[in-house]
């Protein structure tokens, strides 16, 4: 193996130790909706670098692809259901209007929709934080007729989720190979 080899396998596993997951501009939401025996949560999730469709600043609509994923999961007393979205809009209204509609290939849908939200990044940014409060109203629904799953109601609370964060024994090792390269490479043949 060459130097230079040596020295792109180590840059490699430095980058990847450093960036954990690659996911930094994904950023998850749980959320909860109905009520009482009805209540159930869940989670939905998209990347904040997801390109605007519709740039100007009344609004912006964003999609799932392949290079900017979404997704969305629920549990409740239906049934649960998780997925990634094959095709669906996420559009942002300049008055505060958030609406998701994401759909997988099997069947499951995702709708959410809330009023009031002024997003702190702009008008048409995809939002990075929602609030449910007493000025603002919203709606959660989860089917998959196929599953017998449906849960809808009103959204009750929607939080960010923590970030993901790479496990420490992870960079120790992709540090410690870091180094036995180097040493491999520093070796010179008598």
């Amino acid at each position: 193996m060459s130097m230079r080899m040596i020295r792109l396998a180590v840059a490699a596993a430095l980058a990847i130790g450093f960036a954990g997951r690659g996911e930094a501009g994904t950023i998850t939401f749980n959320f909860s909706g109905g009520s009482g025996a009805s209540a159930f949560t869940g989670s939905f999730w998209y990347d904040l670098d997801t390109p605007d469709l519709n740039p100007n600043p009344n609004g912006g609509d964003y999609e799932p692809s392949a290079a900017f994923p979404m997704g969305f999961s629920v549990d409740g007393p239906s049934g649960s259901y998780s997925a990634v979205a094959d095709t669906g809009i996420v559009s942002v209204a300049h008055y505060g209007s958030i609406s998701i509609n994401l759909f997988s290939a099997d069947g499951g849908a995702f709708y959410f929709s809330i009023h009031s939200q002024w997003a702190a990044g702009g008008p048409d940014d995809l939002p990075a934080s929602y609030a449910v409060t007493p000025d603002s109203f919203g709606s959660v629904a989860v089917i998959v007729n196929r599953l017998g799953i449906r849960e809808e109601g009103d959204l009750t609370s929607v939080t960010t989720a923590a970030a993901a964060v790479p496990e420490p024994a992870s960079l120790a090792m992709a540090m410690v190979g870091a180094v036995g390269l180097l040493a491999l490479a520093r070796r010179r043949p008598a």
